[in-house]
């Protein structure tokens, strides 16, 4: 885009129009997930089954994600603002800002796809607050758990080993495995889960994010990740206070 052409700049516009309807779907739909009597269940597992916190934190996760906002800028812009500490490219694709509750997103990326899985993932952050709504059992649990094999590229292993990205793309996870209709969100993740998604990931088959975990992650880290929180029956009253 070239800010002084105005016919560029009336393209532009259009696109993020364009893209904020998009967005704003996207979060109704994630808002429909969190809402869900199975996403509760689960919520409710991970509390040791204190149902009263796995209600009041499903009530907040679902208002901070319906006050979030989207503000979409160019790479230059993205660049500008937030500098270039994107571990795969040279500008940030993506960012959720908890203090603002807004999540600004790149909008001119060549690959549409690459701008919707960006959006989703952002989304996920936003549930969560980034970390403000999270449980201390999950903040515990990502933060020792295993980051998987090593890829090339150590800013990428120190962003993929972050707890706050680890929680993120599990939750982006789970929606996706219902998507490809490989696992519902309430199913333990078995080895069988873990061959299908294999043989997606083999095919090509697979999101970006998604097929970067999976080459990754191990079966044993998947099997992990899925079952260990959602089954804790160990701790109650155990979430994370809120201000």
């Amino acid at each position: 885009f070239v800010e002084e052409d105005p016919i560029a700049n009336a393209e532009k516009q259009s696109k993020i129009a364009e893209l904020r309807e998009s967005a704003e779907k996207m979060k109704n739909a994630s808002m429909q997930h969190i809402a869900s009597a199975e996403y509760l269940r689960r919520l409710t597992n991970e509390l040791g089954g204190y149902s009263d916190g796995a209600k009041e934190l499903q009530k907040r996760r679902l208002e901070n994600l319906a006050n979030v906002t989207f503000e979409f800028l160019t790479k230059d812009e993205m660049k500008k603002r937030f500098g270039a500490d994107d571990p795969v490219r040279s500008y940030v694709v993506g960012v959720y800002n908890s203090v603002e509750n807004k999540i600004f997103i790149t909008c001119n990326l060549k690959n549409r796809k690459d701008i919707d899985e960006t959006i989703e993932h952002e989304l996920q952050h936003a549930s969560v607050g980034n970390d403000k709504y999270m449980t201390k059992r999950a903040k515990e649990f990502f933060t020792t758990f295993h980051d998987g094999v090593k890829t090339k590229n150590p800013d990428l292993d120190k962003y993929l080993g972050d707890y706050r990205e680890k929680m993120a793309w599990k939750m982006e996870t789970d929606i996706e495995l219902e998507k490809l209709g490989i696992k519902k969100y309430d199913e333990v993740f078995t080895k069988e889960h873990y061959k299908i998604l294999r043989d997606k990931c083999d095919k090509g088959e697979l999101p970006s994010h998604l097929k970067r975990l999976v080459e990754k992650m191990r079966e044993v880290d998947f099997i992990e990740m899925f079952n260990e929180i959602a089954e804790n029956e160990k701790m109650k009253n155990d979430f994370t206070e809120q201000a």
